[in-house]
């Protein structure tokens, strides 16, 4: 309740009080600014930003960069100087862009000149930023039907991050860069979903229609050599989701189009929901029910739908790993040898079994009532160790860093998140109770 209060007490801000730009500098170009922000919105919560943008594409950029102009420059040289350690250098990303750009529909590429117009980063730099490799130990889950309370279908989500980034220059972390945008897109549909600055697309979120979508990396063999893979990468796809998609199966034909790397996805909207797995050459689809995820070691809970980093589907296994039974890897072996190139051979197969293995059980704990309430309560002691001594030691060695976590009632638009800033794990942090319906409603205002 007191969350809540919290909420609607930003929600009057927002309408009584909405932010007042400062413009400087030549009044054409004043004017042309006030213009392009159109209403678009900011609000500083401590541990995230919400912003709310509108627009055709190329304004929502505008208004992205130009509201988020330093948080975008300092996300950029954070990822880079994370992935140059790597050995993936600025040049490769200039041809991977190169590679990739042609297949990217042209409103986005509307959209990441407006960011690069309105931040001042070059669009070379934008748009490279946003095809930058992720590796994401993510978790997701959704329950509906006799699984849940009230029939309602709940969404689950956390999303981690393996390495800590910082900006060289600022030392920010991108920890305190993290948003919650709102998207208003003219004659398509508005979303919300949290990101990070100068991004176009997160790793999932949920539109209008209750169209719920997440991602999980899942590289296999054929993603080792990256400079042969073609299609439309995910961050554009997850937004095409959001931006298009009436229903879940609209969104899995989305998904599904244009492919590249390895990755699962759960999908839903108000009535059930899917799980998607898909490599550059192959997906599967299915539902709970669905043969596949009865695979042992791997097994079916009553309209429960789950995934980690790691494929069920036999086909997509074979090209991930040597033995489909990933339980029977040695742990610590994987553990100390974990690192994001190793995704594409074994992709730390025993961490994604044990993972799967302790977020299935606790939900199966709370299957039959699982609500809005106990679904994070379940999240946030799983990754606080509580309930299994195995990861307890895995996020001690640092495994498993919760950028944001959320759970989502896709029937009444009743959102729980909270984020990770430079003191806390997500799993530690405050909780903010929105309901994206009433967000949506108060942000167009």
């Amino acid at each position: 309740m007191k969350n809540k209060i919290i909420a609607m007490f930003f929600y009057t801000l927002l309408i009584i009080n909405p932010i007042t730009y400062v413009l400087s500098g030549n009044n054409d170009e004043n004017l042309q600014n006030y213009k392009l922000l159109n209403e678009s919105r900011i609000v500083d919560y401590n541990d995230f930003k919400l912003i709310y943008i509108n627009g055709s594409y190329y304004e929502m950029g505008h208004q992205h960069g130009y509201l988020l102009k330093d948080e975008i420059k300092e996300n950029f040289r954070a990822f880079l100087d994370y992935t140059q350690s790597l050995g993936w250098d600025y040049e490769f990303y200039c041809y991977l862009w190169d590679q990739f750009k042609d297949y990217v529909p042209e409103k986005y590429l509307n959209e990441l000149h407006g960011i690069s117009d309105g931040s001042g980063l070059s669009l070379l730099n934008i748009s490279i930023q946003n095809i930058m490799i992720d590796w994401f130990h993510c978790c997701e889950a959704a329950a509906w039907g006799p699984a849940t309370t009230d029939g309602n279908l709940i969404y689950i989500r956390s999303f981690d991050w393996p390495m800590e980034m910082t900006d060289p220059i600022s030392g920010k972390s991108i920890k305190e860069n993290q948003i919650l945008m709102i998207r208003n897109p003219d004659n398509e549909y508005a979303s919300i979903e949290p990101s990070l600055s100068g991004f176009i697309g997160g790793p999932g979120g949920v539109n209008e229609n209750g169209v719920s979508i997440g991602m999980i990396c899942s590289y296999t063999l054929d993603d080792i050599d990256l400079s042969l893979i073609e299609g439309i990468p995910i961050s554009f796809r997850i937004k095409m989701v959001l931006d298009n998609a009436s229903n879940a199966l609209n969104a899995i034909k989305i998904i599904n189009s244009n492919k590249t790397c390895g990755y699962n996805f759960i999908i839903s909207d108000v009535d059930r929901a899917y799980v998607t797995e898909q490599n550059h050459s192959m997906s599967y689809n299915g539902t709970w029910n669905s043969n596949v995820e009865s695979n042992s070691p791997f097994w079916s809970i009553d309209h429960v739908i789950r995934r980690t980093n790691i494929f069920i589907n036999k086909s997509l296994a074979e090209n991930q790993r040597k033995k489909y039974n990933p339980s029977i890897f040695p742990l610590l072996k994987t553990i100390f040898k974990l690192n994001p190139v190793g995704y594409k051979t074994s992709f730390s197969s025993s961490t994604s079994w044990l993972h799967y293995f302790v977020l299935s059980r606790d939900i199966e704990k709370i299957w039959g009532k699982i609500d809005l309430n106990n679904s994070m309560e379940m999240l946030r002691n799983l990754y606080n160790g509580k309930t299994n001594f195995r990861f307890f030691l895995l996020r001690k060695l640092g495994v498993y860093i919760p950028l944001h976590q959320w759970v989502f009632n896709s029937k009444t638009g009743d959102l729980l998140i909270s984020f990770a800033n430079v003191e806390k794990d997500a799993c530690k942090n405050y909780i903010y109770d929105f309901n994206i319906f009433e967000l949506m409603d108060f942000m167009n205002c």
